[in-house]
């Protein structure tokens, strides 16, 4: 136990170092052969371009093609961004300089454990945030909403997490996911791919696609959240990683509201469902610090209606099965002991 401990608390590229022994715990299970499998087709992910939306001559046009990435895939590629080139490229390098640094220097910009506060990345943070607000925006004019419709669900402080992953040359790349799949829980998730390495993969139609690698543009993945905002119209994308044959560098922004304000814009759609709000309410509280204790005040409250509306229902049918007054009471209580008759 104190190994397996020892072994979950190294960074992947010490446990890449260590070999093979120590990713045995990290071999995809479940699978016949074995193996993953690896030759995945390459599918071109929809690409939405920034600037045409603010022209008027080719709004229409790039919000429809929005609409259909969203409604088809839940994810898209976004060009004309606002982000140059020659900032992108910094932003890989920086990464791939971190990753570099030998461990005793990694651990001063270390987080403390349980804590999701680190250093943040400042410039790319606000630029994505921008990104963010310009994109949610769109996609509520691309369903006939008010534009700041979902904007307004995020309140004042919204929750934004900015972070690099790294996944190193892996010894067992047929049996070993980088991640499991999964939807991210956020509302949008921007992400910028190596220029060099695939690893991302999406699923569409029961089937897992590569994404093809454009260097200039960011992958926007919309999260549970934004799935929930627009009542099922807007899948959430499941994508899973796995491990190339060479260093896979990734910098994840990732928007999350933590409030409940602004719910009645949704009832502006045309084709409301029922049966969302538990994946409504995951997606919000999922990453809030104090997502236990409000879950906690929500169970109670939905614990107190339900017992409101199964005493009203229990009297409205009681007073249907047995009208009114005494007699009715004497009635349904001889029902319930097995002796069904209404002469006492």
């Amino acid at each position: 136990m104190a190994a397996e401990i020892e072994s979950m608390s190294k960074s992947v590229q010490e446990l890449v170092i260590d070999g093979k022994e120590s990713l045995e715990k990290y071999i995809q299970k479940g699978n016949d052969s074995g193996k993953l499998n690896t030759s995945v087709s390459l599918i071109e992910v929809p690409i939405v371009d920034i600037g045409l939306l603010k022209s008027p001559l080719t709004r229409t046009e790039e919000l429809h093609k929005l609409r259909s990435a969203l409604s088809s895939w839940g994810c898209f590629q976004v060009i004309n961004h606002g982000m140059t080139s020659s900032f992108l490229e910094e932003m890989r390098q920086v990464a791939k300089q971190f990753f570099s640094l030998p461990m005793e220097e990694k651990q001063k910009y270390s987080r403390k454990t349980g804590s999701i506060e680190g250093e943040m990345l400042d410039e790319f943070a606000k630029k994505s945030q921008q990104i963010n607000e310009i994109l949610l925006k769109e996609m509520a004019g691309s369903l006939g909403l008010d534009e700041n419709c979902f904007l307004d669900q995020y309140g004042e402080r919204p929750l934004v997490t900015a972070r690099f992953n790294y996944y190193p040359p892996c010894p067992m790349p047929d049996k070993i996911l980088g991640l499991k799949p999964h939807a991210d829980g956020s509302a949008l998730t921007i992400l910028l791919q190596d220029k060099e390495v695939e690893g991302l993969q999406f699923l569409k139609d029961n089937q897992w696609f590569r994404v093809p690698i454009i260097p200039e543009a960011l992958l926007v993945n919309v999260g549970d959240q934004a799935e929930g905002y627009a009542l099922s119209q807007l899948p959430s994308g499941w994508l899973s990683k796995i491990f190339g044959g060479r260093v896979l560098k990734m910098l994840k922004l990732e928007s999350t509201p933590i409030n409940t304000k602004g719910y009645e814009s949704l009832s502006d759609l045309v084709e409301n469902t029922a049966g969302d709000s538990f994946d409504l309410y995951y997606g919000l509280f999922m990453y809030n610090k104090n997502a236990l204790e409000m879950l906690e005040r929500l169970d109670l409250a939905f614990e107190s209606l339900r017992k409101q509306l199964f005493e009203r229902l229990h009297e409205a049918v009681r007073k249907q099965l047995f009208g009114n007054g005494e007699r009715g009471h004497i009635v349904q209580l001889n029902y319930v002991n097995g002796r069904g008759n209404g002469t006492h």
